[in-house]
C-alpha cells in the first residue's frame, strides 16, 4: 500500500499552494455577516426588525398578501425601507436629529415575530420618536440629504456631515414647536423632487430651489396645503412612473410627464382622488415597468405588486383596487424594490 501511494504522489503530487502561518490576520464583524436584500419595518409602537427580501413572492394586485408582522393590539407599520445587510441606516427622529446604525444590527426576526424596541437600540428621550429611515451604501460619494417637515418645510443636507454619528445623535434639522421632521430621503445634488400632501396634490420641483444648508438650520417652504393635511411623501425623481396609494387600497400609476416643474411654495397638483371609496392618500413611490410595491396594512398585511401589473392612467384620477382589505384595516406603508436591468 505504501508503494502505490509513493507511485501516486510521484504521479499526482505538487507544491502545496496555500501556507500555514502563526497570524491570524483581520477579521471583521461585517465579514461574519452574509450578504442579503432585506426589508427593515418599523411599527408605530418603535419595534423594528429586518427580514429577507426572499421572503416575499410576488402577487397580482387585489391580492389579500401574507402576514408581515405579529403587531401588539393598536400597533401597526410605519416606516419600511428596502436594504442590504452591509448598509448603514441613518435615523431621523422627530425632534430632528439623527441616529446611525448597521443594518446587521437590526434583529433578524421572522415574518410573524415582533421584532425589538428600537429604544433598546438609540438612545431616544421618552417623548422622542423615529419618523424616516434611510439606507445608505457609502458616504464617500457625493450626495445630499433632503429633510422634510410633517408640515412641508424642507432643507438640504451634505450627505457627508452624517459620515460620522456620535452614539447620542447629530442636530440634523431645526424645527418649529407644532412642527417634526416627517423624512429624509438622499439625493445627488441635481434631482427633481415630488411632494405630495393627505390630500392626493403634488408639487414636482427641482433640488437646487434650496440651497444646501448647514446641520441645524430650519429650511423654507416646499409645498402649500390647508391645515386638515398634512405632507405623507417626498421623492427624488429617477425613474419614469409614479405610483399614488390612498389608505383604503387604491391606487393609480402616472407618468412623471404629466407633471410640469414648479416653483417651490406652491400648492401642485392633484395626483389621485381622494374620497369616501379611497380614503387619504398614505404614500407614493417613483418606479420603473420593472421595480416592485409592497404595502403593508394596519393588521401586518404585506402584498408585493409588479408596476407591471398596474397600467399608466391618467392624474385626477381615483385609480384602481392594489390590496384586498377587510373593513377595520387600512394601509399604512408603503415602500418599492427596485431591480436593476
Amino acid at each position: 500500500m505504501l508503494d502505490e501511494l509513493d507511485d501516486i504522489k510521484s504521479e499526482y503530487g505538487e507544491s502545496r499552494l496555500s501556507t500555514i502561518s502563526q497570524d491570524e490576520g483581520l477579521l471583521n464583524r461585517e465579514d461574519m455577516i452574509k450578504k442579503e436584500d432585506v426589508i427593515v419595518v418599523l411599527t408605530e409602537a418603535n419595534y423594528v426588525k429586518r427580514m429577507p427580501n426572499s421572503e416575499f413572492k410576488s402577487q397580482k394586485r387585489g391580492g389579500r398578501g401574507v402576514n408581515a408582522a405579529n403587531f401588539k393590539e393598536g400597533d401597526k407599520a410605519k416606516l419600511l425601507v428596502c436594504a442590504h445587510t452591509h448598509d448603514t441606516i441613518l435615523c431621523f427622529s422627530t425632534k430632528g436629529k439623527a441616529f446611525s446604525i448597521r443594518v446587521f444590527d437590526i434583529p433578524d426576526n421572522s415574518r410573524q415575530a415582533r421584532g425589538k424596541s428600537i429604544n433598546n437600540i438609540l438612545p431616544l428621550d421618552s417623548d422622542e420618536t423615529i419618523s424616516a429611515i434611510v439606507a445608505i451604501k457609502n458616504f464617500e460619494e457625493e450626495g445630499f440629504l433632503f429633510l422634510t417637515t410633517r408640515n412641508g418645510m424642507v432643507n438640504r443636507l451634505s450627505l457627508s456631515s452624517f459620515k460620522k454619528v456620535r452614539n447620542s445623535g447629530l442636530k440634523a434639522i431645526l424645527l418649529k414647536d407644532d412642527d417634526y421632521l416627517f423624512n429624509a430621503i438622499h439625493t445627488s445634488g441635481s434631482d427633481n423632487i415630488l411632494l405630495t400632501s393627505s390630500s392626493g396634490k403634488s408639487i414636482l420641483f427641482e433640488e437646487t430651489q434650496i440651497r444646501e444648508r448647514s446641520r441645524g438650520t430650519q429650511g423654507v417652504l416646499g409645498i402649500k396645503f390647508n391645515q386638515e393635511h398634512k405632507l405623507i411623501s417626498s421623492i427624488n425623481v429617477k425613474n419614469s412612473q409614479l405610483i399614488f396609494v390612498t389608505e383604503n387600497g387604491f391606487g393609480n400609476k402616472v407618468s412623471i410627464d404629466s407633471y410640469n416643474a414648479q416653483n417651490r411654495g406652491g400648492q401642485g397638483v392633484i395626483s389621485i382622488k381622494t374620497s369616501e371609496r379611497n380614503g387619504n392618500v398614505v404614500g407614493s413611490v417613483n418606479v420603473n415597468e420593472n421595480d416592485f410595491i409592497i404595502l403593508i396594512t394596519n393588521k401586518g398585511k404585506t402584498i408585493k405588486i409588479s408596476a407591471s401589473d398596474m397600467s399608466t392612467i391618467n392624474r385626477n384620477t381615483q385609480g384602481v383596487r392594489l390590496q384586498d382589505m377587510s373593513d377595520d384595516e387600512k394601509i399604512t406603508t408603503i415602500s418599492s424594490e427596485h431591480i436593476d436591468n
